[in-house]
């Protein structure tokens, strides 16, 4: 199973996560390690962000509801959008 965490590769080659929970294993686990980009002076002293606070955010999704509903290429039969749909491929 794969996981992501944020963190920075310090200089010295020492790991610091950037958000508050950090990874807990009961026992060593392998890496791959990927350089996005450097990192500036300023974004090093920037805070870390909150995940609690992140998880705060409300998403209203019922916005999308029915959002296809009246789009053109769903007009019609079923069969029959199924069967267009389907022989793009051929």
């Amino acid at each position: 199973m794969l996981k992501t965490y944020e963190a920075t590769l310090e200089t010295s080659g020492r790991v610091l996560f950037t958000d508050l929970a950090k990874p807990a294993y009961q026992q060593r686990q392998k890496v791959l390690v990927t350089i996005i980009s450097p990192i500036s002076d300023n974004e090093l002293d920037a805070p870390p962000p909150n995940p609690a606070a992140a998880e705060s955010v409300q998403h209203d999704w019922q916005a999308f509801a029915g959002a296809l509903k009246n789009a053109p290429v769903f007009a019609g039969d079923p069969m029959t959008i199924q069967q267009r749909l389907r022989s793009e491929w051929r």
